[in-house]
């Protein structure tokens, strides 16, 4: 009983949070907030602990005025580094034979850690507003072609009038995949989505989309 209860209550308050929505408004963690942060890209990372070894990484590559040009970054949560860092561990484990061997952030080489960092970040402002259900191809501030684009949702259908619309961002392996994607197609050719757990934050240098925990860093 007391289950059906929370779950009740869930359903009225994700119903109440629904309605008080904006059109210019984003949610995170249940909480309706204003899109428009009075800080810089980087600065905002900073504020936020689900950030501090990504601040970390763009210190260490010399990226902080890049991050906070006229750009818009796709930024990769600390769960998502601390991922990489545990694979390439246990592949230096596998190479040299020995457990006690750890892949660390001072591991990371420079050129290659821009090169990542890069393949997020986007010239000028790549808002919800610019985006479609279709795929639109953008060049990376690495020189890779991605597709950002929204995709419907019917998660919440029978709670709201319209359906959610989720902000992807795509790497292109090969060109797009054709659709529909034909059975026999190559596992290497295939796009790679990633959903945003975040979108639209904008700061006084660009906008701002946070890529799910599970993204995985250096693709």
């Amino acid at each position: 009983m007391k289950n059906k209860l929370v779950y009740i209550l869930t359903f009225f308050g994700l119903c109440l949070i629904v309605t008080a929505c904006k059109k210019k408004d984003y949610l995170i963690g249940g909480d309706l907030h204003d899109p428009r942060v009075n800080m810089t890209t980087y600065d905002f990372l900073k504020s936020k602990p689900l950030f501090d070894t990504l601040t970390r990484l763009i210190d260490k590559a010399g990226m902080k005025e890049e991050i906070n040009g006229n750009t818009t970054f796709f930024a990769p949560t600390d769960y998502s580094v601390a991922e990489l860092l545990i694979r390439r561990t246990r592949i230096i484990q596998r190479k040299y034979n020995n457990e006690n061997l750890k892949y660390t952030l001072d591991s990371l080489p420079v050129p290659e850690l821009r090169d990542s960092l890069r393949s997020h970040l986007f010239t000028g402002a790549i808002n919800r507003e610019n985006l479609s259900l279709e795929n639109k191809v953008f060049k990376s501030k690495s020189n890779e072609d991605y597709s950002i684009l929204l995709i419907e949702t019917t998660a919440y259908t029978g709670t709201v009038t319209t359906k959610p619309q989720y902000l992807y961002l795509v790497r292109l392996r090969n060109g797009l995949d054709p659709k529909p994607l034909p059975d026999n197609y190559p596992d290497a050719d295939k796009d790679i989505q990633e959903l945003t757990q975040t979108s639209g934050i904008i700061t006084t240098n660009g906008i701002l989309h946070v890529l799910n925990n599970r993204h995985k860093f250096y693709w």
